[in-house]
């Protein structure tokens, strides 16, 4: 009896373990059928993806250091367009491998665009882009390229679809922005918008830039600038917001200079409003010799009765 219950041990063992070997082999088989997919966070494809970017990382930077040091002899132009040379035959490579990994087409792109070959840049981005419309930076890079090459209303699409995927990044906002201003016709044809609508739309879109980065001073300018092509079409335009705008920038940057041509713009803007005393307040905290006498250009203009000579 001792001796068949210790047989039937064994083989109850045995038949456990050819179970647990099978699923470990199913196991195993399925993983790699995950793996290489490309649907496993490690995959070789992402693997490679990772040390090729890398690579691209390594060579911006020395491109970087060569502009800086542009003066400096012991930098080497061969070694640079050596590595130059090598990291697109790797991107070429990669992507003879992967033909449809739109982020090393999108960043393949990029390294084109920074090396000064656009057109072959904006080749790339259009691939990716057959294959995903879902990444909002390569929407945006090529909606650069298109609003630099005569193709304002393909940008305007894009930079529009780029805020509708991430309307949290400012630039999209300040991109469009200057899209709508410096191409109103090409805006009416998209929105059937007049020109007062385009320049309200130009204004939304550079105030939702300033307020999602609002240490940025190009933002902040191009907000505050823009209501000057505002007003040119509307009459009686109320200049309060614009006046705001202008202070807003107030106290972005220190420097003497910088806060003399803030000062001249709410001296145009107060003179704008008819505020005299106003705009004669913002003219005595002006340092500059050079805009003091232009703000008391601009206040002749909207004053010519009472201001008389220059303070």
């Amino acid at each position: 009896m001792a001796e068949r219950g210790s047989h039937r041990g064994r083989g109850e063992w045995s038949w456990k373990r050819f179970f647990i070997s099978l699923s470990l082999v199913l196991t195993m088989a399925s993983a790699g059928l995950w793996w290489h997919s490309g649907r496993f966070p490690y995959s070789p494809q992402e693997v490679r993806f990772r040390i090729l970017m890398v690579q691209y990382i390594e060579t911006k930077s020395e491109l970087d250091r060569m502009y800086l040091q542009a003066s400096n002899p012991s930098v080497s132009q061969f070694n640079l367009n050596r590595k130059i040379n090598r990291l697109c035959e790797s991107f070429e490579a990669f992507l003879i491998r992967y033909p449809g990994h739109e982020q090393a087409m999108s960043a393949y792109g990029s390294f084109l665009d920074e090396i000064g070959n656009g057109d072959a840049a904006v080749r790339w981005w259009e691939r990716a882009v057959e294959f995903s419309h879902r990444d909002p930076q390569l929407l945006n890079n090529l909606a650069n390229y298109y609003g630099h090459n005569g193709r304002a209303e393909e940008a305007i699409r894009l930079y529009e679809e780029a805020i509708k995927r991430d309307p949290g990044d400012p630039v999209y906002h300040f991109n469009l922005g200057n899209m709508y201003y410096l191409f109103r016709k090409e805006t009416n044809a998209i929105h059937g918008w007049d020109l007062q609508k385009t320049f309200e739309h130009s204004l939304l879109q550079f105030r939702i830039a300033r307020d999602l980065e609002p240490q940025n001073t190009d933002y902040a300018v191009s907000y505050a600038e823009t209501y000057y092509g505002v007003k040119s079409l509307s009459k009686g335009f109320e200049w309060r917001a614009a006046e705001d705008a202008w202070k807003f920038c107030l106290p972005m940057d220190q420097h003497a200079q910088y806060q003399d041509t803030i000062r001249v713009h709410l001296v145009r803007i107060n003179s704008y409003e008819g505020k005299q005393a106003t705009a004669l307040d913002w003219y005595n905290q002006i340092r500059s010799p050079a805009s003091r006498q232009f703000a008391w250009q601009i206040m002749k203009r909207s004053f010519p009765d009472e201001t008389g000579n220059e303070i």
